[in-house]
């Protein structure tokens, strides 16, 4: 048995135990069976829909760009842009690697962890979602052309011929699954209706197999994170949009149970989502608006409290949002969609504030829109005061026409403490805003804590719009173990780490051994903030570290205290991460750390060291990943020092805003 399942095994809990050695055995009574099994269920007549109305937008040309791409199988497939596949695309190959995962094999033996083997997953993975067949549906409906609808047609072919039930990594994930089930739902209901007859049946057969293994394997346990979310919305959504079968009801009562059971679950109350990750705040909440919507266009309400949650959540990221339309990259980042249609471009974050300002009239929630568009900071050529496509497609079910909404001004909270975040600053959504969020918040969720990062008591600081004091990001997951742990260490936040060790202990690529607990001490808003952790409390003198940050506003100064509790010797780092737009100078007195809009002058404590680190593969450090498998050069500050006993250290700094 090798580290990971020991690992995985210590995380888990007696029932977890019996009910997985439950499910090896449900796997390979499958894997027997899975010959027999019979799907031929004839669909009920009963109306369902999804669209109010035709689905129209007032200008084409993305989707028709995008749909001409997919025609010419080129594709952004994370690192891989603008990627040319020749021939038919093979859905079991990692283009990035040129390494497959095996296509004869039942599905759940294969271990798709294997990156030796079959590669990176995700870039597996990416391509089986079918994100890209919306926009391609949408150019067929639109045009009426016929290369459209026979790139479609092939491609929806091509991925039933080569995924046999059961039979490759495609069948291995529910999660996977439910994506693939959702965008399918989606296309249906703008072209279903043209297929080829023959082509139709075979597809509804196979919708109703991703249904009827979603059903039968859910995520459970310490494995019930934000992947029993997404299983539960592609099963609901399946079952609720799609044409139905005699267990749709089924399927789609005991999805919709669970929905509302996790959206409380997996939820603080103040709508940050307990794994501790931004990206995953965006997939959830993507699901969970998703579900609901589709519930309502066939008549089964969620309640208020399910909205309600969706609610706060959009408040949290509406109030970490600078005025540039920035949010910290905290927690895993893995580029994950649940529906695709050029959120990259506006940003995923911008189209989720679009969506809730909408449907509950919160004026708020585009303040961070109408921030950046006065700083002239578009993402793209989108317009992001406007709607985006896939705010103007939810709406559409939800059958909100904006021009009648009547938003309703309001405020944002200035801070979530049970999520364990603070806002400090001041002259927000404006040209001279200064932002700062404090993180005094868990590691992560459940058992894993999946997706944290080793960051408690770190800063993420911005100005005018512009990030300075960044998170670097995430990078890798499954297929490159040293800068996996790299970006989840605490070495790679802004925040002290102690004899070279991470605040909390890593077991594996998605496990930790041990977790830093986070307590609150004291919040004044947007003024005060002051917090401590107890990630070095197992070294033998109990180190305990406390962190006060503190802005002045009638100086306009910042100050971050470090407060370090011990009785031995040890090593003290600080880290800075420094957003790659920004460049630094070191000078004699200070540094001098000049953005778009103006210079940050940043003070260290006289008895601490410097180091700069600038695409440091050795240490490492000085790095940055905007996005999945990305990563590029940055500027980080190591300040650092032997102590020996108990210190207290202050790093200033200050903007000066261009005249």
């Amino acid at each position: 048995m090798n580290g990971f399942f020991i690992n995985r095994l210590l995380r888990m809990s007696p029932a977890e135990i019996i009910y997985r050695i439950g499910q090896k055995g449900q796997t390979r009574v499958e894997r027997a069976m899975k010959d027999r099994y019979q799907f031929n269920e004839a669909v009920l007549e009963e109306k369902y829909k999804l669209f109010n109305e035709p689905v129209t937008f007032t200008d084409y040309s993305k989707i028709i760009k995008k749909a001409d791409d997919v025609c010419a199988n080129r594709f952004d497939i994370f690192a891989l842009k603008d990627y040319q596949i020749e021939g038919k695309i093979d859905y079991h190959k990692d283009y990035k690697s040129g390494r497959s995962a095996p296509k004869h094999l039942f599905g759940k033996s294969i271990n798709y962890r294997d990156s030796d083997k079959i590669g990176d997953i995700k870039y597996i993975w990416e391509l089986n979602r079918h994100l890209f067949m919306v926009p391609l549906a949408l150019a067929c409906q639109h045009t009426k052309q016929s290369k459209y609808m026979e790139k479609f047609e092939s491609l929806l072919t091509e991925w039933i011929l080569q995924n046999p039930f059961m039979m490759g990594v495609n069948w291995s994930s529910s999660l996977e699954l439910g994506i693939r089930l959702i965008n399918w739902t989606i296309c249906w209901h703008i072209i279903g209706d043209e297929l080829k007859p023959e082509l139709k049946k075979r597809w509804l057969d196979t919708i109703y197999r991703h249904c009827w293994f979603i059903n039968r394997n859910l995520s459970a346990f310490s494995s019930a994170n934000n992947h029993l979310i997404g299983e539960a919305a592609g099963l609901f959504i399946g079952s609720a949009a799609m044409p139905r079968f005699k267990a749709s009801k089924r399927w789609r009562g005991r999805a919709y149970r669970i929905l509302i059971r996790e959206s409380m679950k997996q939820n603080y109350p103040d709508g940050v989502n307990k794994e501790q990750a931004i990206s995953y705040q965006q997939f959830v909440l993507d699901f969970l608006i998703l579900s609901g919507l589709a519930g309502e266009a066939n008549g089964v309400k969620y309640p208020l409290k399910f909205w309600g949650i969706i609610e706060k959540m959009l408040d949290y990221l509406a109030a970490i949002e600078d005025a540039g339309g920035n949010i910290p990259q905290i927690g895993d980042e893995d580029d994950g969609y649940v529906v695709d249609l050029f959120q990259k471009e506006i940003g995923a974050y911008h189209s989720l504030l679009h969506t809730g300002a909408y449907i509950f009239k919160r004026e708020e929630f585009l303040k961070g829109s109408m921030a950046a568009k006065s700083n002239k900071r578009d993402n793209g050529d989108i317009d992001c005061m406007g709607p985006d496509y896939k705010t103007l497609l939810l709406l559409n079910i939800r059958n909100v026409h904006i021009e009648e909404v009547g938003l309703i001004p309001g405020n944002l909270p200035d801070s979530f403490t049970d999520g364990g975040y603070y806002i400090l600053g001041a002259d927000f959504h404006t040209p001279s805003e200064q932002k700062l969020i404090f993180d005094c918040g868990s590691l992560g969720y459940l058992s894993l804590a999946a997706h944290g990062h080793a960051d408690a008591l770190a800063v993420y600081f911005s100005a005018g719009g512009r990030p300075i004091f960044i998170d670097p990001g995430t990078y890798a997951y499954h297929a490159d173990e040293k800068w996996r742990n790299y970006f989840r260490s605490t070495a790679a936040h802004n925040t002290v780490r102690m004899d070279g060790r991470d605040q909390s202990v890593m077991s594996g690529n998605f496990m930790w051994s041990s977790k830093a607990e986070t307590e609150i001490i004291d919040y004044k808003g947007f003024t005060k903030a002051k917090g401590l952790h107890t990630g070095y409390k197992s070294f033998n003198d109990s180190v305990l570290h406390t962190r006060t940050v503190k802005y002045e506003k009638e100086t306009d100064h910042w100050e971050i205290e470090d407060q370090i509790l011990c009785e031995g010797s040890h090593n003290m780092e600080i880290f800075f991460h420094i957003h790659p737009e920004c460049c630094v100078e070191n000078t004699d007195e200070m540094l001098m750390i000049y953005f778009e809009q103006g210079c940050c002058l940043f003070e260290k404590d006289s008895r601490l060291e410097l180091q700069i680190h600038k695409g440091d593969e050795a240490f490492p450090s000085g790095w940055y990943s905007p996005s999945y498998d990305v990563k590029v050069p940055t500027t980080t500050l190591r300040l650092f020092k032997s102590i020996k006993g108990p210190i207290e250290v202050a790093t200033k700094f200050s903007i000066v805003f261009n005249p």
